[in-house]
């Protein structure tokens, strides 16, 4: 009989601990679903900075090559003062096309981060669902 009770008090305690760990499955796999969701928005907002960032980029780099040649006819056909202040336009222009590269190319960086850790998160995701 003592045997019996130490028996079931093992198998007891056995199938609670095999509860308690079904539980922490599971809250992982919920936390994972929902930072999983977190990513793919974080992917999708970068993704549209990024396409604005890449728009500006092309804008400032138009208006530029555009100020460029307005300078080399100005050069020809204007005073020194509005060349001068051609040039600096076309200084600022350059400045804020490389700062918007900069931009852009911080943004692919970081959304390529975001989609290594979607994978990730996808694959204990999935891991934890087949547990």
């Amino acid at each position: 009989m003592a045997k019996e009770k130490n028996l079931m008090s093992i198998v007891k305690g056995t199938i609670s601990g095999i509860e308690a760990h079904k539980g922490e499955i599971y809250e992982i796999y919920d936390r994972t679903r929902i930072e999983i969701e977190g990513v793919k928005n974080r992917i999708q907002k970068t993704g549209e900075k990024l396409k604005a960032k890449e728009i500006n980029r092309a804008k400032l780099e138009s208006e530029e090559q555009k100020l460029k040649k307005e300078l080399a006819q100005a050069s020809q056909n204007y005073s020194e003062d509005e060349i001068e202040k051609a040039y600096d336009k076309l200084v600022q222009l350059e400045k804020g096309r490389v700062e918007a590269e900069a931009s852009v190319e911080r943004l692919l960086v970081e959304r390529e981060q975001l989609i290594t850790r979607e994978h990730h998160l996808s694959a204990m995701y999935n891991q934890s669902k087949r547990d």
